[in-house]
């Protein structure tokens, strides 16, 4: 039996256990996946642990980045896919292809003003993405330091004020009922559409709100899945597929 898990902290609302274990049981792969819900200060021995009995393990927060020096080969700027080749440990990221499946099959991003909140991990993959799919990228984040190192490393532009036509989220605000990484200030009158990259809740705070404003809005969870599906492609060699990505998201939904 083949085993797989997901590293992180505090991620007991993780829908990925069921997710992985519908692709492996539609492909009749003998396979279990877990949680491996670890604090910081635990991260080197969960990940001898993984290095050691694991044929591979996906990452989330708050760890993309800091499973980073553990690697042997890395081949993305925020990992979330570890392939563990005879201890040898590989990490790939899949949540930009995940995110670009899930957020062109609703919103054109071609040439709209498009607002990214966060500078962190999930926002390294994002910008870019946006960025390769014809978007015009503004990013804001509380500390304006990070939101311009982002800014500057792929060529996006710090916020200045003007109304987003496209909204994405990349915080883990929202998580929590009620938090909101929406500003005081922040026109909405030009929104067309929002996306935030939490699933849990279904609806959060800015969803709710940009919903209110007549924008169309979407949740992580299509994101969710078409990472997983990618991740599966590394950890067993399936290529995504459309229908079983449709079946999954209507199964979770």
């Amino acid at each position: 039996m083949k085993r797989f898990a997901l590293l992180g902290h505090n991620i007991g609302y993780s829908l990925s256990p069921k997710l992985h274990t519908a692709v492996y049981r539609h492909y009749g792969i003998d396979a279990k996946y877990e949680l491996v819900d670890v604090p910081p200060e635990n991260l080197p021995a969960a990940v001898a642990r993984l290095t050691a009995d694991f044929d591979g393990f996906n990452i989330t927060k708050p760890y993309k980045l800091d499973i980073l020096p553990y690697l042997a080969e890395c081949h993305a700027d925020a990992v979330n896919t570890v392939v563990n080749r005879g201890g040898k440990l590989i990490g790939y990221g899949t949540d930009g292809y995940g995110f670009m499946r899930d957020f062109c099959d609703t919103f054109d991003p071609q040439n709209k003003r498009t607002l990214v909140l966060g500078a962190g991990g999930v926002a390294k993959i994002i910008v870019p993405t946006l960025l390769r799919l014809g978007a015009r990228v503004d990013v804001y984040n509380r500390t304006a330091k990070r939101a311009k190192e982002l800014c500057d490393r792929y060529g996006a532009n710090m916020f200045d004020g003007r109304p987003p036509q496209l909204l994405v989220n990349c915080t883990s605000c929202g998580l929590r009922e009620g938090d909101n990484p929406l500003f005081d200030g922040l026109d909405l009158s030009a929104l067309e559409g929002a996306y935030d990259t939490i699933y849990a809740p279904p609806e959060t705070a800015l969803l709710k709100q940009c919903r209110m404003k007549g924008a169309t809005t979407k949740n992580g969870l299509g994101m969710l899945v078409w990472q997983a599906l990618k991740a599966c492609e590394h950890f067993c060699g399936l290529a995504p597929d459309a229908e079983l990505a449709k079946q999954i998201i209507q199964e979770l939904s």
